[in-house]
């Protein structure tokens, strides 16, 4: 059922790309926009880069803490790497905005 199967180019159009320095702008962002956005496209800054970026740990520790998820990889450039981040479904939904890690 090949023709069933999305392509690459029909991935999410309505996630938008950013690009965080550190871990804590990323909190400051889903604080603000964890219940408003669809989902993101995380840049995550390449090994040998002279771009900064949090680590993939530490985007998912905060994203844990909004009750969003990480998924999907893709090729960016040469200094970064995309991760799909979205809400979560179900109990992890149900954390959203406590701004705490699922385990405090």
């Amino acid at each position: 059922m090949a023709g069933n199967t999305p392509s690459r180019s029909a991935l999410p159009a309505e996630r938008s790309i950013e690009h965080f320095p550190d871990q804590a702008s990323f909190r400051e962002w889903l604080a603000a926009h964890h219940d408003s956005s669809p989902g993101i496209w995380l840049k995550f800054a390449k090994k040998g880069s002279a771009q900064t970026s949090p680590s993939w740990d530490e985007a998912v520790e905060v994203a844990l803490c909004f009750g969003w998820i990480d998924g999907q990889a893709r090729k960016c450039d040469d200094d970064f790497s995309l991760r799909g981040f979205t809400p979560g479904v179900g109990a992890a939904r149900g954390r959203s905005g406590t701004g705490r890690r699922p385990s405090d």
